[in-house]
């Protein structure tokens, strides 16, 4: 709260409109301010002491009035602080808050934040300066090194001088006086009297011109001249000066007369610019970290300045004419107050001290006008006429929110450090740093000492050592170096249990420093049991190069354990071999029961293979049903052996039952094998399994086959049933066969909508499903050129049904490869150019994996293809654990929620809030949404409770042949 009296119109201050005038409202400003306000004179004579500065320097006001005010100056050089010619306070800049040290009467020294405002007087000229300190809370870095600033400045007041010179225009004589040399920087007795060409040679070329035409031009005109020009003085510096000229006619004759003057520091000073303020202004516009509030004798605030706008986020506008306790202080307080004095709640309770003459800094709660509350410091002051007369007060308030909370946290602390020392459920030690007590455990709580399995207090005075893991004791011994410096640290490490065990430890260490001594003496050390948490880390790596599904190695760990057996076998000369296999019928199951049942058997085999080799082999899945086997230091024989047992207990455990159906797969096993001796790159030795794999289909299924080399080899990457070449055949051959699922309106309007399905036609006229090619595909790069056949094949199919009149809308998936191929675009417009279709006819769909690792590209593309007319789907939203904003950058018309939220939706809570918050998120954003994996009419209710436009799964229509499955009319090209 403050005081003072009627606005004058400004928004950040007022002056009472008392007889007392500004100048009491400013003596009563100064004398309740909490920081220590110095007034004095340009010379640095003192002429104002308020209270709060005899409180911070010791000196009372009658002591230090009247003498200069580098009395409180540690150091000679920090005078200059204070200087009548500081440029910025001679230019009536406020000149903000800066750290300094000063000396108080006792010769101590005290840390200050100190702010100089200028005065002025009647006419506007600076004539003084208002200087504001606050202590800083200890003095760390000593008295201040002196500033270039200063050092340019005391230089430049030495050396500001004026040189006079004159020309004899009859004789060309010039002469000049001894500043002229100085400020040139030249020595008399070198230069030849009357010669001015040593002079010229130091201006700098670039202002050369304008000096010399400054004389041609006076003595033309008989108008006086004057120029600035900068002159390369011989000892390096570069200073500039300002020359005046004027031509005098004399009795002897013409004369050309002038003055040459040092102008440099004048011209910083011009760079310098700031707003000017007047006296009062300036001490309120410098306490912006302070709210002075004054009021008059009725409690109508008068002067509210910009520390209070900040603090209560009212400004002075708002808040000038109001009554200050029922503006901003918290009611209750004031009421509990009240009864305290024996008052009514109101003005009273605020200044009743200060009315009887003693000041009061008391804590009070301010209510900031958002509602917010704070703690503040609060100094009421009464503002007295010099008769004695009370005319309002004047309170100035300091936001010691942080600083009480952080008070009463470290009291609270300090009582309850025992008792969480003793109870602590983590372990707490305290331990020496210097001299014999170095590196010992002082003191242990229960807590640490269970964890270690000792009895409470036996850990007391052992080294830390005896307990730590041998290799963790080097960097246990750095850390109390570290410590002993003050610093506190966090670091890993392990302790050894007294069974023997380790135990992994998180310690954060803090050093505790005693009074009166600058090191500190022992540290507090909480020492967190992280064991479980390393243990988990474990899992997460194993996840991920594992298959979620069988728990197998994944296809990114297999290729890159291959890559290591592959170097092991060059370098120590081992032998080895790779199998891989895939289950014959598995399609069937697949298609037969659902995905679940086909995951289960997958899952079962995964078992069976782990079980049928050593724990040193690699089993890996790495395909929907296609696994990879790497025997180490094995021959030929073994191998063959190994490929015959997998066989066999696929055979046994490769039945499948669900309800009255069964169905049984088999595996073909392709077997190749390696050594030292064998030049074969991974891709190579993967391609030759493959080979032996189809080969063991070819003979029948359910056997296996070894790949025997040829001479060439480069032949295992040409074969004509290698992947890659069967790829390419499928593409040459039209061997690829679409297939189409239909996708239902659950809350939509009807319409045929399908989701094209890719499958593979083999020699035997048997169709493969997406899993056991897709990643061939893309490792042999040719999943681009596959893409771009569904697309011909979508457009194709779009075209004719809507040439025949019929209303159809298909979705194609496109794989992350392709998505980033910047010209699918241009190679989609072609196709488009060619056969027409309406728009939104075609969806492309971009699974979230793919548009969430390149959201750029993704977000790119989803704008070339509605460009085209299309629409654009994300696909499996929420497999890739990706955040909800990305779509809101990505843009697209459809959101496909993963299946895995919709299979068990109706029994997991879990699974319902996901999709009520994609459909949500997916409405405000233009986008439609479509589940995928409905298995149930449950299931369909509950999409349609949710407002989920479409839904695809077995339930809603299962996958089959285009001409089974699309309306009439129907198709013209497969």
């Amino acid at each position: 709260m403050s005081v003072g009296s009627e606005p004058q119109g400004s928004a950040g201050a007022g002056a009472p409109a008392t007889e007392c005038g500004e100048l009491e409202l400013l003596r009563g400003l100064l004398d309740a301010s909490p920081a220590a306000i110095i007034g004095r004179t340009l010379d640095g004579t003192i002429t104002h002491w308020n209270v709060a500065a005899e409180r911070l320097y010791g000196y009372r006001a009658e002591e230090v009035i009247g003498r200069r005010a580098d009395l409180i100056f540690p150091e000679p050089w920090q005078v200059a602080e204070m200087s009548d010619a500081n440029p910025r306070l001679l230019r009536g800049e406020v000149i903000a808050p800066a750290e300094g040290v000063r000396r108080r009467r006792d010769g101590s020294l005290v840390a200050v934040e100190v702010t100089v405002a200028p005065l002025r007087d009647a006419d506007g000229q600076v004539v003084g300066a208002c200087v504001m300190s606050t202590e800083l809370t200890d003095v760390r870095e000593g008295p201040r090194m002196r500033t270039p600033a200063a050092a340019l400045l005391e230089e430049a007041q030495a050396i500001a001088r004026i040189g006079s010179w004159e020309i004899d225009q009859a004789t060309g004589r010039a002469t000049w006086t001894d500043q002229v040399y100085e400020l040139f920087g030249l020595r008399p007795e070198r230069i030849p009297a009357g010669d001015s060409s040593p002079f010229r040679r130091l201006v700098h070329p670039d202002d050369l011109p304008a000096y010399e035409a400054l004389h041609e031009e006076v003595l033309r005109t008989g108008e006086p001249g004057e120029v600035e020009y900068r002159v390369l003085r011989p000892d390096g510096a570069v200073r500039h000066l300002h020359s005046r000229a004027r031509r005098v006619e004399t009795a002897g004759g013409v004369k050309l007369v002038g003055t040459v003057q040092d102008v440099t520091d004048a011209r910083a000073l011009e760079r310098e610019t700031v707003a000017t303020h007047d006296l009062f202004a300036g001490v309120l516009d410098a306490a912006t970290e302070i709210a002075i509030v004054a009021v008059d004798t009725a409690g109508r605030i008068t002067v509210f300045n910009r520390g209070a706008e900040l603090m209560l986020g009212y400004t002075a506008a708002e808040m000038i004419g109001r009554h200050t306790p029922q503006a901003y202080h918290d009611a209750g307080e004031l009421a509990r107050r009240a009864a305290e004095l024996g008052l009514a709640p109101g003005l009273e309770v605020l200044v009743a001290s200060a009315r009887a003459g003693r000041p009061e800094t008391r804590d009070w709660t301010y209510v900031r006008k958002d509602g917010s509350t704070l703690t503040v410091s609060l100094t009421v002051t009464a503002l007295r006429k010099d008769c004695g007369e009370i005319v309002g007060f004047i309170g100035t308030a300091r936001d010691v929110t942080e600083s009480r909370a952080a008070d009463a946290a470290r009291r609270e602390a300090e009582r309850r450090f025992k008792a969480a020392f003793e109870h602590a459920p983590i372990g707490v030690a305290i331990t020496g740093l210097h001299g014999d007590a170095r590196g010992r455990f002082l003191q242990t709580n229960p807590a640490l000492n269970d964890l270690v399995g000792y009895a409470p207090g036996e850990l007391d005075g052992m080294p830390v050592a005896s307990i730590t893991h041998p290799d963790d004791v080097e960097a246990t011994d750095e850390a109390i170096d570290q410590l002993a410096l003050g610093e506190g640290v966090t670091f890993e490490k392990r302790y050894v249990h007294r069974a023997g065990h380790e135990i992994a430890m998180l310690i954060s260490v803090t050093p505790i420093p005693e009074e009166g001594d600058a090191r500190p003496r022992y540290c507090v050390a909480q020492c967190i049991n992280v064991s479980e948490s390393k243990q988990f880390e474990e899992q997460l790596r194993h996840i991920a190069d594992h298959d979620v599904l069988t728990g197998l190695a994944n296809r990114q760990r297999f290729e890159s354990e291959l890559q290591r057996v592959l170097a092991e076998a060059r370098r120590y000369d081992r032998a080895g071999a790779l199998l891989l296999l895939d289950l014959d019928g598995f399609k069937h199951v697949n298609d037969q029961f659902g995905h679940p049942v086909g995951d289960e058997l997958v899952a079962r085999v995964g078992g069976v293979l782990a079980s049928s080799v050593r724990a040193t082999d690699v089993v890996a899945r790495v395909g929907g049903d296609e696994f990879a086997i790497i025997l180490q230091e094995v021959q030929e024989a073994d191998a063959v052996a190994v490929a015959q047992k997998i066989i066999e207990a696929i055979r046994q455990h490769g039945v499948v039952i669900h309800g009255l159906q069964h169905a049984r797969v088999t595996t073909s096993v392709g077997v190749t094998t390696f050594d030292a001796a064998i030049e074969r790159t991974s891709e190579e030795l993967i391609v030759e399994a493959d080979n032996a794999m189809y080969e063991a289909k070819a003979a029948g299924r359910d056997g296996y086959r070894v790949y025997r080399r040829g001479t060439n080899r480069r032949q295992v990457l040409t074969r004509h049933d290698s992947w890659l070449e069967r790829l390419r055949d499928a593409l040459e051959r039209d061997r690829f066969v679409l297939h189409a699922q239909p996708i239902r309106p659950i809350c939509a309007e009807p319409e045929p909508w399908y989701e094209l399905l890719l499958r593979l036609r083999n020699e035997r006229d048997e169709l493969i499903a997406p899993a056991a090619f897709l990643h061939n595909a893309e490792r042999f790069d040719v999943m681009g050129e596959i893409d771009r056949w569904v697309l011909r094949r979508a457009v194709t199919l779009l075209h004719d049904h809507h040439r025949a009149g019929g209303q159809l809308r298909l979705a194609v998936n496109l794989s992350g490869l392709t998505m980033n191929d910047v010209a699918l675009a241009e190679d989609l417009a072609e196709m488009l150019a060619a056969r027409p279709i309406p728009e939104g006819a075609l969806v492309i769909e971009v699974t979230e994996t793919a548009a969430i690792g390149n959201i750029a590209r993704a977000g790119e593309l989803a704008r070339d293809l509605r460009a085209l007319g299309c629409h654009v789907a994300l696909d499996d939203f929420g497999s890739g654990f990706a955040s909800f904003s990305y779509l809101k950058h990505l843009n697209f018309d459809y959101v496909k929620i993963d299946g895995e939220y919709v299979r068990q939706m109706t029994a997991t809570r879990s699974d319902q809030v996901v999709v009520r918050a994609v459909v949500d998120i997916a409405k405000g954003l233009g986008a439609q949404t479509v589940a995928e994996f409905v298995g149930d009419e449950a299931t369909v209710e509950m999409l349609r409770d949710f407002g989920v436009e479409f839904g695809q799964g077995f339930h809603l229509g299962r996958p089959g042949p285009l001409a089974h499955t699309l309306p009439p009319p129907r198709y013209a090209a497969a």
